[in-house]
């Protein structure tokens, strides 16, 4: 069988962490701060719930019947080495809500997809258009998801009420 050189669109699958850099770094020694990073990656990473390749793959051709076929990137050096002059669309196949991680190959895609146009699958099964207003809002998303600044401030007006609350209720004689 030949293989085709009929241009169709292609999928791109990365399943990295949320702190890339970080988690780098923390995997080469021990120490507090180290064990904290490692900590909470393995946190959002389990909030994230991110899909496996094989489930991305199935989601992929469900929704995209031409589609050439998936790549599965560990790095950078592997986006430059697609076949962009054979793809249609490229295909982001997101394996969680946001694209958590993803910032560095969505520019570089981005940028070397030229004029073809850039659509994400996430492992939500959401698919939508990539373009600049998406980028946008998904980097405010991300940095909401990576911070857990929500957790945080929930958690600061727990322990700032709990104690008033307390102090109401042992006043007022409530059990």
């Amino acid at each position: 069988m030949q293989p085709s050189h009929e241009a169709k669109p292609v999928g791109i699958y990365y399943n990295g962490g949320s702190y890339p850099k970080l988690e780098r770094w923390a995997a080469g020694g021990s120490g507090i701060l180290k064990s904290a990073i490692l900590k909470i990656a393995r946190l959002t990473t389990f909030q994230r719930n991110p899909r496996p390749l094989q489930y991305m793959e199935t989601l992929a051709k469900a929704h995209f019947p031409d589609l050439e076929k998936v790549i599965d990137v560990a790095d950078m050096q592997q986006i430059q080495l697609l076949p962009w002059s054979l793809m249609t669309a490229c295909v982001l196949l997101w394996p969680d809500p946001c694209g958590a991680g993803w910032g560095p190959i969505e520019r570089q895609v981005r940028r070397l997809a030229g004029s073809r146009p850039v659509l994400i699958l996430n492992g939500r099964k959401r698919r939508f258009d990539f373009d600049g207003k998406i980028f946008r809002q998904m980097r405010f998303r991300r940095f909401l998801e990576k911070s857990h600044i929500h957790q945080i401030i929930l958690s600061v007006i727990f322990l700032v009420v709990t104690p008033v609350l307390w102090v109401v209720d042992s006043i007022l004689g409530k059990d």
